[in-house]
């Protein structure tokens, strides 16, 4: 026989029926907000991930096929969105235009030291109208650890004759800039032959001695009134990139290489076509293809969408003309060498299964084809293109 409920009994079961409720409520809110969130916030960073790869990888394409005067349009989406009922703290990315800190005019390539006979080298280079008020202009030479040139001398515009304009030592070590003063060759009022408009001559005696060794010479342009101390190649970029941040990682495109950085790991997700080799009975051809970007810093922040217009003016850098010799020195400048060198050490292994001999320098990015018992043709070809963002 049931027992009578009395009056302050009765509202005992609908309050427990109703805290049972909001614990379920409770719980099951508790499990969404500490487990399907972070997983869909997961996936939908996943999917963003991969999908602006593939705008870096249209971008990468659409700068491949246009012409000089040509322009292009790529939409990058600034951010994944957020959840409608809980607003992703991370949604905000930055879009950065970095321009190339230095141009490389000319490449030497290796002038060897011969023994028992002073070497005599010339390689050319062209300045165009303009160019001397805009840039400062200096020699960079090079060589490889522990294998300097015991002593070479400059002389701009002129023979190796009589006083030289430039002394280089090996003591002063594998890199050395000329002239040592602010404002480059244009500064230098004890040159005797000064840069001019038009074609200019580099002649470089290298001084007899053991064989093996060799310097390579470049003509390098930085923007007038560049700081003498920041006038190097050390951690510099003379390709220059456009960069994509969002929370913590990556994307970068650099001369046709998409790099993608996530957490201090660093992988290549698009290899770049820098480097072509073309062989034949007799002979080989080297070309070494740069896309460098020029024009002005700039940058973007926010959400929504951002359109990158890449265009490649009609005032192209002149080639420099091709280059025979048996060796051919290549080498790269930029902020991530460490996925460059991963690069170029993928090209020695394809080199060597061509039966072509090369070695590469890991920590100056520094790649040798060597022709052994054929001649090489070096063509160096540098692309200027020019990034705005809207």
């Amino acid at each position: 026989m049931s027992r009578k409920l009395y009056a302050d009994e009765r509202g005992i079961s609908p309050v427990l029926g109703a805290t049972l409720l909001l614990a379920t409520i409770i719980t099951v809110v508790s499990i969404f907000l500490a487990v399907w969130i972070p997983s869909e916030l997961s996936r939908r960073e996943r999917e963003y991930i991969l999908g602006t790869e593939d705008t870096f990888r249209e971008l990468k394409g659409t700068i491949e096929i246009l012409n000089s005067g040509d322009n292009g349009i790529v939409a990058l989406s600034m951010s994944p969105g957020s959840l409608p009922i809980i607003p992703n703290p991370k949604v905000a990315g930055t879009l950065s235009v970095i321009p190339a800190d230095f141009e490389i005019r000319a490449d030497s390539q290796e002038l060897l030291r011969i023994p028992s006979e002073n070497k005599i080298y010339t390689f050319s280079f062209i300045v165009l109208q303009g160019e001397l008020e805009a840039y400062d202009w200096y020699i960079i030479a090079i060589t490889p650890e522990n294998q300097g040139v015991s002593s070479a001398f400059f002389y701009v515009n002129r023979p190796a004759t009589g006083n030289y304009d430039y002394h280089y030592d090996q003591s002063m070590g594998t890199e050395t800039t000329y002239p040592g003063i602010q404002g480059g060759m244009e500064a230098d009022n004890a040159l005797l032959s000064p840069l001019h408009v038009g074609q200019n001559f580099i002649t470089v005696k290298v001084v007899s001695g053991p064989a093996g060794a060799w310097i390579d010479a470049y003509v390098v342009m930085f923007p007038a009134g560049t700081p003498l101390n920041k006038v190097n190649l050390e951690n510099k970029s003379d390709m220059g990139n456009l960069r994509f941040d969002w929370g913590n990682w990556s994307l970068i495109y650099e001369s046709g290489m998409v790099i993608f950085i996530k957490n201090n790991t660093i992988l290549m997700e698009s290899p770049p076509s820098l480097l072509t080799v073309k062989e034949d009975e007799n002979n080989f051809e080297v070309y070494f293809n740069l896309f460098r970007v020029s024009g002005f810093e700039d940058s973007r922040s926010g959400t929504g969408t951002s359109n990158i217009s890449i265009s490649l003016p009609d005032d192209q850098p002149p080639s420099q003309p091709p280059i025979t010799d048996n060796n051919v020195i290549v080498k790269i400048n930029s902020n991530y060498m460490n996925i460059w060198t991963q690069y170029l050490a993928n090209e020695v292994n394809e080199l060597k299964g061509m039966g072509i001999n090369a070695t590469l320098d890991n920590v100056n990015g520094i790649l040798n084809i060597m022709g052994d018992n054929k001649g090489i043709q070096y063509f160096r070809n540098v692309t200027n293109i020019e990034i705005n963002l809207k």
